[in-house]
């Protein structure tokens, strides 16, 4: 639904622009913020699981399993990110897309997000995170090897990956703590994804002034890297027993 909003938002946008003004926009955007404030704030508050003490909230970081998964959730998300943030400019200035073709580009990577969430969202977190994977590969291939629009726009759509790989760390993370641990398990992993956000640009911009197209081979092989790092590092499904998370 997020993605969806994202989809659709623009295109409700440009129409009260063209039609009441562009003021307009954010005097109907501020109504619809203020709205949804306020049905939060009747939200029932969710239960809180009670810390004792031996369910420490810092005894995820003495976990060996969890620690090393930050360490592979760094690297898929530091490969998956970098060759998108420049790739506006590579279309624009090496490929001469035009700057409404790069728009309409951007509303198919849209409904690229809010497919895959939906997709991958009905599989297993291990499988999902995998696909997601694949599909950004995909992406970095189609940029650097595609010499016309639909593929570019084939490759902003399987950019959707990204986003539903994100929410899969989440899950497999879920896999490695105690419930009690979750809200600050969950803080550090969007530490770690934000990290790899801010790092991978400087290396997009640095590869960029060496060869605007390198940063997609060496994405691509990233990627392919993280996935084979993934499969044999990651946790696997396993029955949960609690006390054990806890202690180690």
């Amino acid at each position: 639904m997020f993605n969806l909003g994202a989809v659709v938002g623009p295109i409700l946008g440009g129409w009260i622009g063209h039609v009441f003004g562009l003021q307009k926009i954010f005097l109907v955007a501020a109504w619809v913020i203020l709205v949804s404030v306020g049905i939060m704030l009747f939200l029932k508050s969710q239960p809180r699981d009670e810390h004792d003490g031996e369910t420490s909230r810092f005894g995820m970081l003495k976990n060996p399993r969890f620690i090393s998964f930050m360490g592979v959730t760094f690297l898929m998300m530091f490969a998956m990110y970098l060759p998108q943030p420049l790739t506006p400019n590579f279309l624009q200035n090496e490929r001469g897309v035009s700057i409404s073709a790069l728009g309409w580009i951007g509303s198919v990577g849209s409904v690229g997000n809010a497919l895959f969430n939906l997709v991958l969202g009905q599989l297993n977190a291990r499988l999902g995170l995998l696909l997601g994977q694949a599909s950004v590969a995909l992406f970095a291939l189609l940029l650097w090897r595609g010499g016309i629009l639909p593929w570019y726009a084939l490759g902003y759509f399987l950019m959707g990956g990204y986003r539903a790989a994100r929410m899969f760390v989440f899950a497999e993370v879920r896999l490695l703590i105690h419930q009690a641990q979750m809200g600050l398990a969950y803080g550090i992993t969007e530490t770690v994804n934000s990290l790899a956000v801010i790092l991978s640009p400087l290396l997009a911009g640095y590869l960029y002034n060496i060869a605007p197209a390198l940063m997609y081979p060496i994405a691509l092989g990233l990627i392919l890297f993280g996935m084979l790092v993934f499969v044999l590092a990651a946790p696997r499904e396993t029955h949960r027993d609690e006390t054990s998370l806890v202690q180690s």
